[in-house]
């Protein structure tokens, strides 16, 4: 993913000891100039100075079990259910649709009622 050489300039990497590997993976996470980047940006980022042995699956666990990461990342969007066909009604009242809600209770000082789901 990181290239040796781009542009006719040479990266040099230091190979990292198995136990800073993780200090680098946090310095290119989650320090300010960071900013919590997606797995794919942090590994570009280590391999730009570092390298070891399975350096981007270790980036990737360590981006998923990021704890700042997963409470702010969107989880997946909703998908939106496919509109359906209206029937179009010929004569009036032939089908009628009513909501019922009720009672509203507390009442607020204002007078009106707050709706709470009780399901």
């Amino acid at each position: 993913m990181s290239p040796k050489v781009e542009n006719g300039k040479l990266f040099r990497q230091l190979v990292v000891p198995e136990v800073y590997r993780s200090d680098v993976m946090k310095l290119a996470h989650e320090s300010l100039m960071a900013g919590h980047m997606a797995t794919r940006r942090t590994v570009y980022r280590v391999l730009s100075e570092f390298y070891w042995p399975g350096v981007e699956s270790d980036v990737k666990r360590y981006c998923q079990s990021c704890d700042i990461c997963q409470r702010t990342v969107p989880k997946g969007k909703q998908v939106r259910a496919p509109l359906g066909k209206t029937p179009i009604i010929d004569v009036p009242f032939r089908r009628v649709a009513v909501d019922i809600v009720g009672p509203l209770v507390p009442v607020t000082d204002k007078g009106n009622r707050l709706y709470t789901n009780t399901c």
